[in-house]
């Protein structure tokens, strides 16, 4: 009933103090099928502009869409967030429409502002556990494929070149390949993003795809390997060798 959605409803047993809440991933284009003026709220049409002066963009970005039938939105309460990785494609722009976000930014590995600092760069990539397009950082030092975490960006601050409070009604660019993590810092915040296609985009798809088999067939050997010999569960990553919501090939393993 009314109560019960001003409430939060089957949530509200569910404290604040110990849980967080996040919605990621969600497409607009789905989410409004049938509500074709909420996508038309969307204008990325300033983002658009400014995007095609920079030769990061691939030439083909002009058809991109202005509204939101290619934008994803994120609703979380506060504290979630998503652990230090970098996206294989495209470059992004993130709207913040209520709420705030912290988000903590570095360049990619390679990159001359990064060999100007610490020689024992801190933030190394893992495909543990495995998604298609996003490369998440080590959690720790130890040269092991380790779970990454929420904390990771803060316990080394040194890590990140660039911290940005994004707050209602600034939209933030993050350029390709740059690592970053994003934590909520307000009691709830909704931002809406959406990539551009980056001139090296059609070389790292197929990148993506040649890692995408080769961890489908190795996850799924090593997850035999477990069963045949009984050992416990545990022996797999706690956050699992693969997100929640990826898929490992069919056609692999």
């Amino acid at each position: 009933g009314s109560r019960a959605g001003l409430d939060g409803g089957n949530l509200s047993a569910f404290p604040r103090s110990e849980y967080t809440g996040y919605c990621d991933y969600q497409e607009m284009a789905a989410l409004f099928a049938s509500e074709p003026d909420a996508l038309a709220a969307v204008d990325w049409s300033h983002v658009l502009a400014a995007a095609h002066l920079s030769e990061v963009v691939a030439s083909g970005a002009d058809s991109h869409a202005a509204d939101g039938s290619r934008s994803t939105l994120w609703l979380g309460s506060e504290g979630a967030g998503t652990p230090a990785h970098y996206d294989a494609y495209g470059v992004n722009f993130v709207a913040q429409c209520a709420g705030a976000k912290r988000w903590r930014l570095s360049p990619p590995p390679g990159c001359e502002r990064e060999r100007g600092g610490d020689a024992a760069w801190p933030l190394r990539p893992t495909r543990v556990p495995y998604e298609e397009s996003s490369v998440f950082a080590r959690s720790d030092d130890s040269g092991r494929s380790s779970c990454p975490q929420l904390s990771c960006p803060s316990s080394r601050p040194s890590s990140w070149l660039y911290e940005v409070e994004l707050c209602a009604g600034e939209t933030l660019f993050v350029p390709r390949h740059w690592w970053h993590a994003v934590v909520t810092t307000s009691r709830h915040s909704l931002s809406i993003n959406t990539w551009l296609e980056a001139a090296q985009d059609t070389a790292e798809r197929v990148r993506e795809a040649v890692v995408r088999l080769l961890a489908s067939a190795l996850i799924r050997a090593a997850r035999r390997a477990m069963s045949a010999e009984d050992l416990r569960p545990a022996e797999e990553p706690a956050c699992g060798w693969v997100n929640p919501t990826e898929q490992l090939s069919e056609s692999a393993g």
